[in-house]
């Protein structure tokens, strides 16, 4: 069975199949959804959601996926009556669209994590507006060909089919986009309060859709914009507190409120003209979603450099281990919480690093400390404990044991695994490596001392760890 397993692997990529169906499905799912977005009494509808899921396809998988919108767009059709090369050619359109808009955002440098301001501009200039317009070129002419648009009704039928897809670009593909990047850079990670405070505002964000666009208020005829600016500014409030998950939920809600609306011929984006009440409702979602998303992004770009500037304040940029100021910071916080176990300070140096630098340059010297901070990070991070750099080649930790033999163990492995990096240093003899020396301090965790005496101790053994040779460990003792 596993062999005929690989023998298919080998044949067919499963999972790219896999993905293809999937996306073939949930295309003429999405399909057949858009048509509740039909206008009373028709069969046209506003919005064609497949547009936006194709796209968004095209963004997280890659463009190997084709195949499943051409699928989806024959389906999807199939049952429509439609001459079979129409349909053919309106896979191509489709597919093709898809594969431009995709290709146009990639070469600008989009990133789908959507967390940056110009990447929310051009996902509405490269979606929004260049994809439909390529699939317009080429699936207008084969519905026209093909005796489906009488020709008074050409341009009309053009401006609705690329508004059409366009609103299925900008009402799906954000949150797709957004989903697929949860929760590894987007999350709802909020407190109860504050989860209270989200569905307080949509519930009222909700409310007041439904009054705009589901019922015919005659007061709104007076004053139509009020109310907009009442769902802008709701909008502003949930962007400026709950980030990318929680903006792209409420514009959802909003946008499906005032389609829902619109197709039945309610709320103040009707209009008696088709394609003027289509560019409304796409002004309409471009001009929330704008402003949902660009502050979004601005409060996300903001935090991410203030958490930057911590950073660079904590952590050492040629090693990135913490720095010495983290770790004056952070000592006693890590001592007072040694309860019920030792507090161990490793206090490490390369030995003989100036020669090694006047043998070998300064430029190799950065490497050895880099390859260094690298294993000490990876070593120290399994035990939950802290690495430091100090400064120039000295090095530190902190590791919280039960026994003095325990600390031990772990320092001597440490100094194992710097000497198996087998760096080569022909001004160390007898090693002729790269080899750190280790003074260890002690301390239980009922006895208070000063953190400078306690580095003064760990010095003094680091000092006599040289003494005797180097490449050894030395515990200080009183």
């Amino acid at each position: 069975m596993q062999k005929l397993n690989l023998n298919l692997n080998s044949i067919f990529n499963i999972d790219l199949l896999i993905k293809i169906l999937s996306l073939t499905l949930l295309y003429v799912f999405a399909g057949k959804a858009g048509q509740v977005f039909s206008l009373l009494g028709g069969t046209v509808s506003l919005i064609w959601l497949p547009s936006g899921i194709a796209l968004s396809a095209m963004l997280i998988f890659g463009r190997k996926l084709w195949a499943g919108i051409f699928l989806g767009v024959f389906f999807a059709n199939i049952s429509n009556n439609l001459p079979f090369l129409t349909i053919f050619v309106m896979g191509i359109g489709s597919s093709l669209g898809a594969i431009v808009g995709s290709l146009c955002l990639e070469k600008i440098g989009f990133q789908i994590t959507l967390t940056r301001t110009y990447d929310i501009f051009f996902l509405i200039i490269c979606g929004g507006i260049i994809n439909p317009i390529v699939s317009s070129l080429i699936d207008i002419p084969a519905l026209f060909y093909g005796g489906i648009i009488a020709p008074n009704k050409l341009r009309d039928f053009w401006l609705q089919f690329i508004l059409g897809d366009a609103l299925g670009v900008l009402l799906m593909t954000p949150s797709l986009l957004i989903l697929s990047q949860y929760p590894k850079i987007h999350n709802f990670n909020y407190t109860l309060k504050q989860i209270i405070e989200y569905i307080s505002v949509l519930i009222l964000l909700s409310l007041l859709c439904l009054k705009i666009f589901l019922f015919n208020d005659p007061s709104l005829k007076y004053v139509p914009n009020i109310p907009i600016f009442v769902i802008l500014i709701l909008i502003v409030w949930l962007s400026l507190r709950f980030g990318h998950v929680g903006t792209s939920i409420a514009i959802l809600i909003v946008s499906l409120f005032a389609l829902w609306g619109t197709a039945h011929q309610l709320g103040p984006l009707t209009q008696k003209s088709l394609t003027i009440m289509m560019f409304n409702l796409w002004f309409f979602i471009v001009t929330i979603s704008l402003v949902g998303f660009v502050i979004t992004v601005v409060i996300f770009e903001l935090t991410e450099s203030e958490n930057k500037a911590k950073k660079m304040a904590i952590v050492d940029e040629l090693t990135q281990l913490y720095n010495r100021r983290h770790f004056n910071n952070i000592f006693h916080q890590v001592y007072d919480k040694s309860q019920g176990k030792l507090f161990a300070f490793l206090l490490i140096d390369i030995d003989n690093f100036k020669k090694y630098n006047d043998t070998y340059g300064h430029q190799e010297g950065d490497r050895v400390l880099i390859k260094l901070g690298q294993l000490l990070k990876q070593y120290f991070q399994k035990l939950g404990d802290f690495s430091f750099r100090l400064g120039g080649e000295e090095f530190a930790a902190f590791i919280l044991v039960d026994s003095t033999q325990e600390a031990l163990f772990l320092a001597e492995n440490l100094k194992e695994n710097i000497e198996n990096l087998k760096i080569e240093h022909k001004n160390n003899p007898p090693f002729n490596l790269v080899t750190v020396s280790i003074g260890l301090k002690i301390i239980s965790f009922n006895f208070h001392e000063n953190q400078e005496i306690i580095y003064q101790q760990a010095d003094q053994a680091l000092y006599q760890a040289k003494t005797k040779g180097r490449n050894c460990i030395c515990i200080y003792s009183d």
